[in-house]
This record gives C-alpha cells, structure tokens and sequence, in this order.
C-alpha cells in the first residue's frame, strides 16, 4: 500500500515538474520560427550547400583555377568541374599560394585571387548526395569553396538540387551590384534632401 502511494506521489511530481516547465514557457519570447511565415535572419553559422568564391577582381568569375582537388576530395561523388581556358586577356602565370599540413594543400592566409590558363567552364553540385563532410572546401588551394547560407531551398523535384555553381555565382554577383546601385541612390537622395543641401541651395 505505502509503495503504491509513493509511486503515485513520484508519478504526480513529475507531471507537476513538466506542467510547470511547459508554463513558463508559454509566456517566454519564442524563439521558434515558422516557416513559411517567418524566416531565421542570423545564418552567419549555417552550413548549406557549397559555394564558389568570387574573386576580388571580378566577383562574378570565380577563384576556381579547375584543378580538379575538389572533385578528388569528394566522397560522394557529387561534384563535377568542366574546365575551359581562360580569355587571353585574363592568362598569366599564375600560383597558388599554399602551404603543406600535414600533406595536405592549405590556402595560405589572404589569398591573392591570379586567375590562370584554366577556369571551370561549369561547377555542377548534386546537392541530393552532399554530405557536408566540408572536403571540399577544407582542401580548395585557391579559397574558391564555402558553405553557403542558402537555408530555405525546399523543391518535390531532386533535379532542382543539382546546381551549376558557377551561373549562381553570376547570379549572386549581379543581385549584390544592383543592391549597391540601389543603396548608393538611396544615399544621394537622402543627402540632397538633407538640411544641410537645402541650406547650402538656399544659401546660394
């Protein structure tokens, strides 16, 4: 009899505890979003399909000199690097800069982007058989791969997640060039509707 009654004590307890942290809860700020309503804003640490880096030159080509170590490095076999020459204009004798770890080619810090003889005709991911390992990006002698923060990509149909990274790289760079054009009138339209311009047209 008292076992019962103090298994049954236990039992209500513990109701009570999770009751209690379930209220407390309900009253606190959430911190769940749901999608599609609402979107997560700091994806600064997410990890999302690879990327190409643009380089400091020219951010629609990207750093990628076709060497083909991605593709070597990739335990599933999702990446696939058509390499053409470069435009004339864009050869030199280009380097990588690097150094040795353990064997292994590690961008050297503050990589210079030197574009070579060879470029990436097309980067073709299949995002449906990435595993993240990260490979890739950790072995890139030219810093030309990063995860990207590409969070909300949902599609029914598996051919949507094979990507050409090179044309969303061209993509991403002419988005980012109408943005600065848009902010930069954004910001003379302000400065000629500041006090300051009127004083200074009143003034003359």
């Amino acid at each position: 009899m008292f076992g019962a009654i103090t298994k049954a004590y236990g039992a209500l307890k513990s109701i009570a505890v999770g009751l209690g942290i379930t209220g407390r809860a309900v009253f606190q700020e959430q911190s769940t979003v749901i999608y599609p309503m609402a979107e997560v804003k700091n994806l600064g640490h997410y990890r999302g399909h690879i990327e190409l880096v643009g380089s400091d030159a020219d951010p629609a080509r990207p750093r990628c000199v076709a060497c083909g170590q991605c593709m070597d490095m990739c335990p599933s076999g999702c990446i696939t690097v058509e390499t053409a020459m470069a435009p004339a204009e864009l050869k030199t004798n280009a380097f990588i800069r690097a150094e040795s770890i353990m064997g292994q080619l590690t961008p050297a810090a503050h990589f210079d982007v030197m574009i070579g003889e060879r470029e990436p005709k097309r980067f073709v991911l299949d995002y449906s058989a990435c595993s993240l390992c990260g490979q890739c990006v950790r072995n890139c002698p030219a810093g030309a791969l990063r995860f990207s923060t590409h969070a909300y990509f949902l599609s029914r149909d598996r051919a949507d997640f094979v990507l050409d990274l090179k044309e969303r790289l061209a993509g991403q760079a002419e988005q980012a060039r109408q943005a600065e054009q848009a902010r930069q009138a954004e910001q003379a339209r302000q400065a000629s509707g500041s006090p300051q311009a009127e004083g200074g047209r009143t003034h003359e």
